[in-house]
């Protein structure tokens, strides 16, 4: 999968990251390493961003604690918003 071959990059920069991902191998294999990482599984529940807990989502967003000290995480909440 795409994101495997940056993951030392992501994990020094910690970018918020927008991913469709469906249920498959993939969707498991890119939550599997990004959590890892430190990254949070986020998706949008009803314009609220929600800890991803299995429900149904084809739309993530991925957020390392980190980003949301430097403040990048209003990416994140836009998203929820749309």
């Amino acid at each position: 999968f795409v994101l495997k071959g940056g993951r030392n990059l992501l994990a020094k920069h910690h970018p918020v990251i927008y991913s469709e991902l469906w249920k498959n191998e993939n969707r498991t294999n890119t939550i599997n390493m990004l959590s890892e990482i430190g990254y949070l599984v986020k998706v949008n529940d009803n314009g609220r961003l929600v800890n991803f807990e299995g429900q149904e989502a084809s739309n993530f967003i991925f957020v390392h604690p980190s980003a949301q000290a430097e403040g990048t995480s209003n990416v994140a909440h836009k998203f929820a918003a749309s």
